[in-house]
């Protein structure tokens, strides 16, 4: 058996087929050259560019087709087309078939030649699903679920699998293709906590329909969604978080990912456990709105673990899955026939569906009896007369072949919906609406910053004057500005960014928006919540402190308190995408803001005093910068420092002079602010470029 690693599409690659311009000339030279007519090329033109479905927009959501060679809508042109369908399988009805699929994991660092290494994943796995029916993929733990829905799915596929088989829609493979007619509800529900039910479909719709339907339309789709999957009570509710806020119960969550997937209307909705964590009743819910889309027309494939009997039993199609091999692929009630006639009938009142996990199950310390006995039922299922109606399927569908290059041409090239600039738009709304909206963000963190300064203003309320023992005390005063202002946007952003990453990643896959787009969107939702937490502080402290009442001084000082901000926040953004985790991150965070605060000078070191090896360093640090723009304007002009009573004590009489002991120089006021701004550029450019190199591949 060949094996190629990764999916390769048995298609015509994008290359091959060309784009529809090209398609569309090569058929007419054709046509031309055996002497048609214009009339035959107008009638080939629209063959080729014409939608396989019926026209469901002018039926509704959902509208189902009337089958293969019933009335199509009329398109007549590819331009038209692509107005007209919000996805390539809008409306369309899709039976799947795929044919002894076998995945095989290769080690990193190992060879395929080398079959000692390698693990049988899936093992020549055949099957078939058709419109309007509900398949359940069920089997015990490690028997290939998932790695069979990634193949289907043409997801989630590392480049260490070795991957054969067929899979086909309507009789065509479409390889990639197959994304473009269908829906992915993956098991974790990922969403914005902050936005309602509501404000969620309107985002997705923007996003991913956007100019193909009206502003009415949209909202009209959205009403439909929603009175379809049972929310229309809970639409203006916000989702929240379980366990942490109040948000919505978990079956509303998991129809609202399916609302999500459906926005598009596509012909396949593939689950990946939709049940787990739900409680029997809700996961009745969920399994009957399955049913639901299945009888108007979509094609439903389910990962379920271990659904309640009577959840079993919504089920149109089973296939049961053991040690990568078919254990069975038929009817629900065909399974409980095929295991008695294998003398493992399922006990009365006993869920079958445990009966069929458990008979499939390898236990510890009996591994080789049980793997024994499951080639055994695998064996007698490929002799069985459910394994010669599978193959008989998809022989069948084979033969009736449709032509969807229509699908392969729709929006060959992957694009996206909207503008950049809508995108930039709607990605904006949605981070200052979760700022405002999370407290952790918002009010927490303002009360924190009022706390803070009344304390910080109340610890130097009498101690700032013009004295020996007043240098030390401004010069920390100031410094303190640049570490309050530093510490907590570093640690904020690591949290933050960490915390929409997996949504991120979902909706990027998607083609919802552009990477640039998203990381700009994020940094101008942060602007205004540092900018108020800086503001608030300064405001606060700077006349409780008493330092100079000069309003040149004081814009200067509220200005460095957003900007230190704002570079702090930068390096927590760098920080959180190159950490793994939120807990790695918060670790890294802190270490480095004490590394830059320390080769900041200030009250911590005299500059000059840094081994050669590690002056460098400084640089890097927007604390020395900060520092000395503050230390240049709060001592430039000063001639009036008070000498100690004691003649012996040295004594600094001007502002002139402090600034010279600490080495700050007022002709580079400007580099200093140069320097900010190219600290503030770079950690964002460097945050951006590691986004990018983890997220080239799109799954």
């Amino acid at each position: 058996m060949a094996y190629t690693y990764a999916y390769k599409p048995k298609v015509k690659s994008r290359s091959e087929v060309g784009s529809s311009r090209d398609v569309l000339r090569e058929e007419r030279q054709g046509l031309l050259a055996t002497g048609g007519n214009g009339d035959d090329w107008q009638a080939t033109r629209a063959s080729l560019v014409r939608p396989v479905v019926q026209a469901g927009r002018q039926g509704g959501y959902g509208a189902v087709a009337a089958g293969n060679g019933g009335p199509r809508s009329e398109a007549p042109s590819f331009r038209s087309k692509a107005k007209t369908l919000l996805s390539a399988g809008d409306g369309m009805t899709a039976d799947l078939t795929f044919e002894n699929v076998s995945v095989i994991s290769v080690p990193k660092n190992g060879s395929r030649d080398d079959t000692r290494n390698l693990t049988q994943l899936l093992n020549n796995v055949s099957g078939t699903v058709r419109a309007g029916e509900v398949m359940a993929v069920m089997g015990a733990s490690g028997a290939g679920k998932s790695t069979l829905m990634n193949v289907l799915t043409n997801r989630n596929l590392s480049d260490n699998l070795m991957i054969d088989g067929i899979v086909k829609v309507n009789g065509t493979e479409l390889g990639s293709a197959i994304s473009k007619i269908s829906g992915y509800v993956q098991q974790d529900d990922v969403f914005f906590p902050t936005l309602s039910v509501r404000e969620h479909m309107e985002f997705q719709a923007a996003l991913r329909i956007g100019r193909l339907l009206t502003k009415q339309e949209r909202y009209q789709r959205i009403d439909e969604l929603l009175n379809l999957m049972g929310l229309t009570k809970c639409q203006h509710t916000r989702i929240g978080l379980p366990g942490i806020e109040k948000s919505i119960s978990g079956g509303e969550s998991k129809r609202l990912a399916f609302a999500t997937e459906l926005i598009v209307n596509p012909a396949i909705l593939f689950c990946d456990e939709p049940t787990t964590g739900l409680d029997s009743f809700m996961a009745e819910q969920v399994v009957n709105v399955l049913r639901q889309l299945a009888k108007r027309g979509k094609t439903i494939i389910c990962v379920i673990h271990q659904p309640a009997s009577h959840v079993f039993n919504m089920f149109s199609r089973l296939l049961l899955l053991a040690e990568g091999r078919v254990a069975y692929h038929g009817s629900c009630d065909g399974a409980l026939r095929f295991f008695e006639s294998l003398n493992f009938p399922c006990p009365e009142s006993y869920n079958a569906a445990e009966h069929y996990i458990k008979t499939l199950a390898i236990a510890g310390g009996h591994v080789a009896e049980c793997k024994e006995k499951v080639n055994a039922i695998c064996d007698a299922f490929e002799r069985s007369p459910d394994a010669a109606e599978v193959r008989k399927s998809i022989d069948v569908a084979t033969g009736h072949e449709q032509d969807l290059r229509s699908v392969m041409l729709f929006d060959q090239t992957p694009s996206y919906r909207v503008s950049a600039l809508v995108q930039l738009r709607w990605l904006v709304w949605r981070a200052m609406l979760d700022n405002m909206r999370n407290p952790d963000m918002f009010r927490v963190r303002t009360i924190q910053k009022i706390v803070v300064a009344v304390i910080y203003g109340m610890v130097y309320l009498h101690g700032v004057k013009p004295t020996q023992e007043g240098i030390q005390n401004i010069n920390g005063a100031l410094f303190l500005y640049m570490t309050e202002n530093s510490f907590a946007p570093m640690l904020d952003l690591v949290a933050v960014f960490q915390r929409g990453i997996a949504l991120f990643k979902r909706e990027y896959a998607a083609y919802m928006y552009r990477l640039s787009i998203y990381y700009l969107a994020q940094v101008l939702g942060w602007l205004p919540s540092f900018a108020i937490d800086a503001s608030v502080f300064c405001v606060i402290t700077y006349f409780m402190v008493g330092l100079v009442p000069e309003w040149y001084k004081f814009l200067i000082t509220f200005v460095i308190c957003i900007i230190t901000a704002n570079v702090a926040a930068a390096s927590g953004s760098l920080v959180s995408t190159i950490s793994p985790s939120i807990d790695v991150g918060l670790v890294i965070a802190p270490t480095l803001t004490v590394i830059v605060m320390l080769f900041g000078g200030g009250v911590y070191l005299k500059l000059k005093t840094l081994p050669p090896y590690l002056a460098w360093l400084q640089w890097l640090s927007w604390f020395r910068y900060g520092n000395e723009i503050l230390g240049i304007v709060h001592w430039q002009g000063v001639t009036n420092i008070t000498c100690s009573a004691d003649p012996q004590l040295p004594c600094i009489t001007t502002g002139a002079e402090v600034m010279a002991d600490n080495q700050y120089d007022p002709a580079k006021l400007g580099f200093d602010f140069g320097m900010l701004a190219a600290l503030y550029a770079g950690f964002h450019l460097c945050a951006y470029f590691v986004l990018y190199t983890k997220n080239r591949k799109r799954n």
